[in-house]
């Protein structure tokens, strides 16, 4: 799970202040998530499911790997190369609660 939405925030070029932002957290306390094996408070993996647009499953799935994890970011049209877009795109779905 820690490993998994690092790869995500990386795979779309995204800094984890700016993450750390949507969740009214400290980038050092994203950061503490991403890179230690504790468990991830159950709302902090909702928020991001929902800033992501994808299923809260991708999140907690041991047998979801980065292939199904790019191809479900490829499912949200995320332009991958250009940060602004992708940062458009994740606060529309943070304000339409689309998951």
């Amino acid at each position: 799970m820690n490993r998994k939405i690092k790869f995500i925030r990386e795979t779309l070029n995204l800094t984890a202040t700016e993450i750390s932002r949507f969740l009214n957290i400290s980038s050092y306390k994203y950061i503490y998530y991403e890179k230690s094996s504790i468990d991830i408070p159950c709302e902090i993996l909702l928020l991001l499911a929902k800033i992501y647009g994808i299923s809260f499953a991708i999140l907690i799935d041991n047998n979801i790997g980065e292939n199904d994890i790019i191809l479900e970011l490829n499912k949200q049209s995320y332009n991958f190369k250009n940060k602004l877009d992708t940062l458009k795109k994740l606060e529309y779905n943070f304000a339409n609660n689309l998951n």
